[in-house]
């Protein structure tokens, strides 16, 4: 059975993630049809990924897609579960966020970092910049099928999800690794389920990765993952794979951290 979980909304990002995850050492396999499974000649892969093609479907549907790929295709093998979402945050990300959490159950977060610094997306106080323009302002934001009508990760996301939320700003995260850890603890202690970081540069998405291993969260990444995947993402030696086959947005050496999470 597969150890991690990739759903994206489309199929050219699940191929995206796919290849690159190929490209990396895992064996990887796109699953069309995740509501019949994955076919048994896959039980040995490394790392699913599933395209929902829910991006331009009503709420409801895009959370049914998302639940019932899960359903379908998660575990208790499964040690990382992650959610490949659009750069311009176009889409039903609230409400797939849902699906996650609602199947999941309550002892896991959301943590979306949408951040995409080499093609000039970065989330500075909770507004994304594109090239340094606001979403809101790009022809993006035009998009008959998914228009978008603010800047704001937050305010997309509280227009879609059920759950409670809290944003980590770029002073959160210039405070270093112990201090961020204490931020978010605080956050789900006070109830968040989902947390929108800000980011800036792949630096910010490590440190982020580091103090959610350092809090002991069990978290679901939100993200445009080829990036942080691209950057960070190293295979592990076979004799680790052999024992833990499953990947995470870090470098090797926090590989066994996040899987004791």
């Amino acid at each position: 059975m597969a150890q991690v979980l990739v759903i994206a909304d489309d199929l050219t990002g699940a191929n995206a993630t796919g290849v690159l995850l190929k490209k990396n050492g895992f064996d990887t396999y796109t699953v069309l049809d995740a509501a019949n499974g994955a076919d048994r000649s896959l039980a040995d892969c490394d790392c699913l990924v599933v395209p929902t093609e829910s991006r331009a479907i009503d709420s409801q549907g895009a959370y049914e897609r998302v639940k019932a790929a899960l359903v379908s295709l998660g575990g208790e093998e499964v040690k990382l579960y992650a959610k490949r979402i659009d750069s311009t945050l176009r889409g039903n990300l609230g409400r797939e966020t849902d699906a996650f959490l609602d199947v999941l159950g309550p002892d896991y977060i959301a943590v979306c970092v949408p951040c995409f610094p080499s093609s000039g997306r970065v989330l500075v106080g909770g507004y994304l910049l594109v090239n340094g323009v606001p979403l809101q302002k790009t022809e993006v934001a035009k998009d008959p099928k998914n228009p978008i009508t603010t800047s704001s990760a937050k305010q997309l996301y509280q227009a879609q999800s059920r759950y409670p939320l809290e944003t980590i700003h770029l002073d959160d995260i210039a405070k270093g690794v112990e201090s961020l850890a204490a931020r978010m603890n605080e956050a789900v202690e006070r109830g968040a389920r989902i947390l929108v970081c800000d980011s800036v540069s792949m630096e910010d998405m490590e440190t982020i990765v580091d103090a959610l291993i350092a809090a002991k969260l069990k978290f679901i990444p939100v993200e445009t993952i080829d990036q942080v995947f691209a950057a960070a993402l190293t295979p592990m030696p076979e004799a680790v794979r052999e024992e833990t086959p499953v990947f995470v947005p870090v470098a090797r050496e926090k590989t066994e951290a996040v899987l004791r999470q």
